[in-house]
């Protein structure tokens, strides 16, 4: 399997930095063994899935509304995204789960119209720094894990799982090798008693271009979910080539 490189630029760059930044990233080519996507903010997205086409690269959405269509102001559904050349969605990201308060029910429920938009989830889960020091990392993925997939089919194709501990991302700190391999391996165990087919796990918080080498050593870790080392094309090429 190719790693899995996933840029999330969450509430940064506007079109024109946008496609300065994907442009110094086609131009550099720094791997052709990865698989690349992008997730851009909702304005940027028309302009950065249409740079994009007939290259390699893919392009996903930050977020979708649980619901398909209504009255919710300033939402946007997975069938909307669907009429752009889009591929991927993310679902359940700790910072929608604590700053916009999304419940196991919303995230399940994502996940569903995501997959009926043909749409592959990249589904995120991660323990608190407070859930982890009481020993309920496992407790909490496996209730995630269970929650957002109740009632997916267990033949489910396309589906990524980004483990992400919340207390890790943008801060700096990264998990160590042994928090990272027992968290991705539960994971592991726990999907494969879910699902039949394999879910590649991407690792979440905190990753850069000086410890990406050596998490991608690590089991069960088929990738990373990058935030701010995404938004610059040095520090972004980089971890891609110190991976490939």
């Amino acid at each position: 399997m190719n790693p899995i490189i996933a840029a999330n630029w969450k509430m940064n760059m506007n079109i024109n930095e946008g496609l300065s930044l994907v442009n110094n990233i086609l131009d550099s080519s720094p791997s052709k063994k990865s698989q690349v996507i992008f997730f851009p903010p909702f304005i940027t997205l028309n302009a950065i899935s249409d740079r994009l086409k007939n290259t390699r690269y893919e392009v996903g959405v930050q977020n979708i509304h649980h619901e398909q269509s209504g009255a919710f102001t300033g939402e946007i559904s997975a069938q909307m995204i669907k009429s752009l050349d889009v591929q991927y969605a993310i679902i359940g990201h700790s910072e929608r789960r604590q700053f916009f308060h999304e419940t196991d029910y919303q995230i399940n429920k994502k996940i569903h119209n995501a997959l009926s938009a043909n749409l592959f989830p990249i589904l995120c889960i991660g323990e608190t720094l407070e859930e982890r020091e009481s020993g309920e990392t496992s407790k909490v993925l496996k209730k995630q894990l269970s929650s957002a997939l109740k009632d997916v089919d267990s033949d489910v194709k396309g589906l990524i799982v980004a483990y992400e501990p919340v207390w890790a991302i943008g801060t700096g700190i990264t998990a160590n090798s042994n928090q990272v391999n027992e968290a991705h391996g539960f994971i592991n165990e726990t999907t494969s008693q879910l699902l039949e087919n394999p879910v590649p796990i991407l690792y979440g918080g905190s990753a850069n271009a000086d410890n990406a080498a050596e998490l991608f050593q690590i089991k069960n870790v088929d990738g990373f979910l990058i935030g701010g080392a995404s938004l610059k094309s040095e520090s972004f090429c980089q971890i891609i080539k110190n991976i490939t």
